[in-house]
This record gives C-alpha cells, structure tokens and sequence, in this order.
C-alpha cells in the first residue's frame, strides 16, 4: 500500500483498492450540464458514496475506470481527488436539487453515483417541493 502523491492521476479502482488513505476518499467534480435556474455557476460538488462499500460502488458500470487527481489532505486527514474528465463523471451521476434550501443558496447539490442512488433525509426529493434543476 502506498500513499497519495499530490498532483498524481489514479483511477477509482486504485484510489479504493491500492491506496493506503486514512479516511473515506472526497470525490468531487463541477456539474457541466445542470443548473440551479436562479444560479447558473458552476461549483464544485461531491459525490456521496457513503452508502455503498468499495466493492459496490466499483461493481456500478463505469465507476472503476473514472480518473481522478489527488488534490490534498484535510486537517481531518480526508483524502480530496478531482475528477479529471467532470462530464463523464456527470453522466455516471444520480443529481438533483438539495431539499435544505440553504445548501441550494451555496449552489450545492445532492450527487450519488447512477445505480446506487440514496434518497436525501429526512424528507425525501420532490420536485414540486424542491424545484428542478435545468440544462445549462
């Protein structure tokens, strides 16, 4: 086991299997095609895989080969990766708006990984609700 070099490019299979991180790996991507209709920047977001293990979240088609660049260690010792290519990290994405409105004010969004989607608590997505987001 080896660990993180900053600036170096590992694949998600890699990053989970290979590394020696001393917490949960932070996988985060600017959304390219979504938007908040009253917010149209673009900022960075994570995706939550804290529900799944390692071995499901790589068993979910396309997810092993992402490539990300380790960025830096937290003061908590959170291991940050970027994706290296944000539209294909995109497409793998279940995303929609946050229920917390104050998470949709920073331009945040709920992000899970396409078949391995998780429901946000404690009150559940609705778009009637919570609005929509929309092409950008």
């Amino acid at each position: 086991m080896n660990r993180p070099q900053r600036g170096a490019v590992y694949n998600l299979s890699e990053i989970l299997c290979d590394l020696e991180l001393l917490k949960s790996a932070c996988l985060c991507f600017y959304v390219q095609d979504l938007c908040y209709p009253d917010n149209r920047s673009s900022t960075e977001q994570i995706v939550d895989f804290t529900h799944l293990t390692d071995d499901q979240l790589l068993a979910i088609p396309g997810w092993s080969e992402t490539q990300w660049r380790f960025a830096y260690e937290t003061e908590e010792w959170t291991p940050v990766f970027r994706a290296i290519d944000d539209r294909s990290v995109e497409r793998l994405c279940h995303i929609e708006p946050y229920v917390d409105r104050d998470m949709q004010s920073i331009n945040h969004m709920w992000v899970t990984p396409r078949g391995g989607e998780l429901a946000q608590q404690p009150v559940a997505y609705n778009p009637e609700l919570h609005g929509t987001l929309e092409a950008r």
